[in-house]
């Protein structure tokens, strides 16, 4: 059975369990305590994986001479699309006559807020230490990866030993996709459960439909466009969706871009046909810089929070806080599982506005908005890596049947 379909079966199941013991708080604690664990693994392992692949698909990026364009055609993809997502929220959020709803960590301080929320989401450490470590982690395999590449007799034993490493990252990222759906349940039957137990979405519901809608907007109309003009409109971009389907899934009920991102480098290779040395750099790369989504919602939340508190915003300060907002996300991967929440608040700090504890209302709804946040960039990823596929002309067709 494809995982699409038994990663959304895992999704309704823990939406119908959620439901069922919508006032256990026993089931919460556990199921939460069970998910902060389950992703500080998975985000783990994918640092471990990505540190091979990486390495192993520059030399062989290198060796083909296709490093260049892959590299160019991805922070393309990237800034395009951040700008693009940026202002979209904008307009959606000026224009669009929604407030923001009163969530149970508003009147609270925003430091001790997002510490305690931290705390419970991550016992692991996990993004802590890979919001440090990542970035460092990526220039090391990129140098490794350069030192490896086949340019004499000499060094090709060592660029066959880590290129058949690599493969056993992938088989390791392929099973674990295989069982992901397990995670999907636990992780979705706490993001609904705590939904429930938060109570705004219940009490004002308006902002969190206005906010799928929008990402749904996003997903199904205006980065299939963006594909699409970027391909030549000689690639399907909903084939990418649906075979990708599993991955956003993961994105959304745990809002955690490098765990999901185990789950994306394998789909791109085995379900999107994209060649193994592309998606092992173009993956942990979009993790960086293709943060379209978290620059969307962070704008909305931003521009919405300050309607809500009266402030009357000029075109002037609109477009100037939209590109404070597209430049603070290039920061998403130093804020694992916070990104929202932190680029708000950094865009505001960059145009010194105050206001004056509000942004604690942001952290209580961080579960949701990071989900919606992280589906729109774990699609932004699977499509840069099916465009890199494109432009190389080094993707191929797979089969329905065969795909993961």
């Amino acid at each position: 059975m494809e995982t699409w379909l038994t990663y959304l079966a895992a999704l309704l199941m823990a939406g119908a369990t959620a439901f069922t013991f919508s006032s256990s708080s026993s089931l919460f604690g556990m199921m939460s305590t069970l998910t902060s664990y389950l992703t500080g693994v998975a985000a783990f392992l994918f640092l471990g994986t990505s540190i091979v692949t990486m390495a192993a698909g520059t030399a062989s990026l290198r060796k083909n001479k296709l490093g260049g364009k892959v590299l160019r055609t991805t922070i393309l993809w990237a800034v395009i699309t951040t700008l693009v997502l940026s202002f979209l929220g904008a307009f959606a959020a000026r224009f669009v006559d929604v407030i923001f709803p009163v969530s149970a960590s508003a009147g609270g301080d925003y430091e001790s807020e997002i510490t305690s929320f931290l705390s419970v989401i991550d016992p692991l450490c996990s993004s802590a230490f890979l919001s440090k470590c990542f970035i460092p982690a990526l220039i090391a395999s990129f140098i490794l990866g350069v030192a490896l590449t086949p340019s004499s007799d000499i060094i090709r034993p060592a660029y066959t030993v880590m290129n058949s490493f690599s493969e056993v990252m992938y088989r390791i990222q392929r099973t674990l996709t295989y069982f992901g759906a397990c995670y999907v349940y636990v992780a979705a039957t706490t993001f609904f459960l705590g939904l429930w137990q938060e109570k705004t979405a219940f009490a004002a519901p308006e902002p969190f439909i206005a906010l799928i809608v929008a990402t749904l907007v996003v997903v199904l109309v205006i980065l299939p466009l963006l594909f699409a003009f970027f391909t030549g409109f000689k690639k399907n971009p909903y084939g990418v969706i649906g075979r990708g389907l599993s991955g956003l899934i993961t994105a959304f009920v745990s809002g955690n871009m490098f765990a999901s991102s185990l789950i994306g480098e394998s789909l791109s290779r085995s379900n999107l046909g994209i060649q193994k040395r592309i998606s092992s750099t173009v993956t942990p790369l979009s993790i960086v810089i293709t943060r379209g989504g978290t620059a969307f919602v962070s704008t909305v939340t931003v521009i919405t929070l300050l309607k809500t508190l009266g402030a009357e915003i000029s075109m002037v300060a609109l477009i100037l806080l939209t590109l404070a907002i597209a430049g603070a996300s290039f920061l998403s991967s130093l804020f694992s599982g916070i990104e929202v929440a932190a680029i708000s608040v950094i865009a505001l700090k960059m145009l010194n506005i105050n206001i004056y504890g509000a942004e604690a209302a942001i952290v209580s709804l961080i579960p949701f908005i990071n989900g919606c946040a992280l589906l729109i960039d774990m699609t932004l990823s699977l499509m840069a890596n099916a465009i890199s596929g494109a432009r190389t002309k080094t993707d191929a067709k797979i089969p329905l049947k065969d795909t993961i």
